[in-house]
């Protein structure tokens, strides 16, 4: 049976479908907790059994968004991630290095590549990386990586926010259960970092890397997938950069010569705040601060 997980706060599981008697609710299912399909009962009404508890009734669809599970590569390294804490949220910096517990931020509705297109574009009005307080600069930090977490996140792909540390991977490698524990099995990533993962273990994660600008956000909007760019700075001391590429929408478009996108539809966190650019930072990842760059695809 197809998983989903929970987008609302709380959902009601009824007996019915039918919203107009409250009597019918014969349960609360909490924000993420994961459950499997029965039957599209019809469009708006699901009949759903909730995972380990064996509970079956009725819920409202819209409030369903598919799960992902967990995937265990063949090596045996699994992803590294916290679990949504409320006190993570837009408008603080607490919990910088969890996920959003948010339920009002969509999820990208998979149905179609339509749907995903469309889901983006409500997403990154959400988070509203140009004000929301969670990416905001300080006196002595930028937060691209936050963002560009968040951005896969909620986008339902995986780049990691903390990652394991060398003596957490050797004993994944040996078949140990590892426990996520902050500063001691995993620590944070930078976007310098970020750019190592991504050439040491994005493939094994899904993700497909190009080379091409063109071809490159071709592929973003034929598929509604998700696009990464990331630079690694000559000294390390000091912040790379990553960005989200994004799909083009009826508004928003990249910057084309002659037909061919030069410069891709990105949206970003650092020293400014787009929720959405394309001509602004020109191609900003051939800076000469930078000693690499790459450029990832995930469907």
């Amino acid at each position: 049976m197809a998983k989903y997980s929970v987008t609302a706060s709380t959902l009601n599981i009824r007996s019915s479908t039918s919203k107009q008697d409250s009597s019918n609710i014969i349960g609360k299912i909490p924000f993420q907790h994961i459950v499997e399909l029965i039957e599209q009962t019809t469009p708006e009404w699901w009949k759903i059994e909730v995972t380990e508890s064996g509970f079956v009734g009725y819920v409202s669809s819209q409030y369903l968004s598919p799960f992902i599970d967990e995937p265990i590569i063949n090596n045996g390294i699994r992803e590294a991630n916290f679990l949504p804490d409320s006190k993570a949220n837009l408008n603080s910096k607490h919990m910088m290095h969890k996920p959003i517990g948010d339920s009002t931020i969509p999820f990208r509705d998979l149905t179609d590549t339509a749907s995903k297109i469309n889901s983006i574009k409500q997403l990154i009005n959400k988070l509203n990386v140009e004000t929301s307080l969670r990416y905001q600069k300080t006196e002595k930090n930028t937060f691209c990586n936050i963002y560009a977490y968040d951005y896969c996140y909620f986008c339902l792909v995986y780049i990691p926010r903390v990652w394991w540390t060398e003596k957490a991977i050797k004993s994944l490698l040996q078949g140990q259960n590892v426990e996520i524990l902050y500063g001691n099995t995993v620590s944070e990533l930078n976007a310098n970092a970020l750019h190592d993962w991504l050439l040491n273990w994005a493939v094994d994660f899904g993700w497909q890397r190009f080379f091409n600008t063109d071809e490159f956000q071709n592929k973003i909007n034929s598929n509604g997938g998700v696009g990464i760019i990331c630079a690694k700075r000559k000294d390390t001391r000091r912040s790379g950069h990553i960005v989200a590429v994004v799909p083009e929408n009826d508004t928003q478009k990249a910057f084309r010569q002659n037909g061919l996108v030069l410069f891709p539809l990105q949206s970003q966190a650092g020293a400014n705040n787009y929720n959405y650019f394309s001509d602004k930072k020109k191609d900003w990842w051939v800076g000469s601060q930078f000693s690499s760059f790459v450029f990832y695809y995930h469907e």
